[in-house]
This record gives C-alpha cells, sequence and structure tokens, in this order.
C-alpha cells in the first residue's frame, strides 16, 4: 500500500488532514485527542503523518456504557488521554487493526467531532467527504449494529496484504476476442 502511495501519482494522499485525530500512541502511551494545528507532527515542510478514519454505527446508548464521545466539557480531558476501558468494542477493534496495520493516528467522528457543539459539528461534519476521502484507510465497521458489537471476531495475527489488478473486459457485440482491449482495471484486496 505505501509503494501505492508513493509511486502512483493516482493514488497520492491528498495533504487534507483533519482538525483533530485520535493518537493511539504505542502500548506504553496512552490513547489521546489531538489538534492536529497544534501539534509539530501535522505542522512544517515535512510530510504530515497518515491518518486511518473509521465508519461504523453508534447504536443505542447502553445503560452500562456510557457513550465515548467528546463534549465541550470532555475535550481537555480527552486531549489529556482518553481510558482504555472507556472504549467501546467497535473503538477498540479500530484501533487494533490501526496499529497493526503500522499506523498512529485515526478519525472517529464522536472523538474528534465536538458532539455538543453546533458549530464545530456543522463545521467538522461538512468535511466528512474530505476526511474519509483523505485517510490511508477508511476501517468500515459494516457487520456492527452499534459501537459495542466490535467487528473484529477473532484476535488479529500478522496479516499480509496483496494487491491483485484485474482487467475488466465489457461485452461487446462483436464477440470476437481477437483484440480486447480493458476498458478499466479494478483493484482487489486480499487479507489474508
Amino acid at each position: 500500500m505505501q509503494n501505492c502511495c508513493h509511486t502512483h501519482k493516482e493514488c497520492a494522499r491528498d495533504t487534507f488532514i483533519p482538525t483533530r485525530l485520535v493518537d493511539i500512541g504505542n502500548e506504553h502511551e496512552s490513547l489521546r485527542l489531538i489538534i492536529t494545528s497544534e501539534d509539530d507532527r501535522f505542522n512544517g515542510d515535512r510530510d504530515v503523518p497518515p491518518f486511518l478514519a473509521l465508519s461504523y454505527c453508534w447504536g443505542p446508548p447502553q445503560a452500562s456504557y456510557p457513550p465515548l464521545k467528546t463534549e465541550a466539557i470532555s475535550l481537555v480531558s480527552r486531549l489529556r488521554g482518553i481510558a482504555s476501558d472507556s472504549v467501546p468494542k467497535t473503538i477498540a477493534d479500530a484501533l487494533t487493526v490501526t496499529r497493526a496495520l503500522g499506523y498512529r493516528f485515526i478519525w472517529i467522528d464522536s472523538l474528534c467531532i465536538i458532539q455538543d457543539d453546533p458549530s464545530d459539528w456543522q463545521k467538522e461534519s461538512s468535511l466528512m467527504r474530505r476526511i474519509y476521502g483523505s485517510a490511508s484507510v477508511t476501517l468500515v465497521a459494516a457487520s456492527s449494529t452499534s459501537a459495542y458489537d466490535g467487528f473484529l471476531k477473532r484476535k488479529i495475527q500478522q496479516y499480509s496484504l496483496c494487491l491483485m489488478t484485474h482487467h475488466v473486459i465489457p461485452p461487446r457485440e462483436d464477440t470476437s476476442m481477437s483484440n480486447p482491449k480493458p476498458a478499466k482495471s479494478v483493484a482487489l484486496w486480499r487479507v489474508f
């Protein structure tokens, strides 16, 4: 994937960076929210670090597990750190995948948008298309119906990624295949 992003002009990552990201740190650092304009890693002439994004269904709140979200009153606390035991399973799984893929930053709407600030919510939610489009990878937790379900059904081992390109030849009225010209290439990703 990195080779593709660095050697193919059409695959180059957009340099857009969201206002806030979750810094997952490493095994010895705690999870925390960062404001990218205030973080030296996202400023200056060097390449900005890549990030992932998570798309998932929040689902209904659960009485035993309050929703993990950033509000005006919790923003300063989130910038200091986020307790790992407060993270719902779907978000925890996304953090696991982010680490396994070798990334440090992820955009999660419930944490990166100040949920009770209408102005921030309007501004940031209007950028979601750009955020998902600029992410190196967008994780889509399609099998989860809530933030509490998770999407990893077994422990992540080491994965290898194989990129296969197949050429799709559209059907023609002339059934002769003497000189087919591919109409488009389709990239298929397989994780094993």
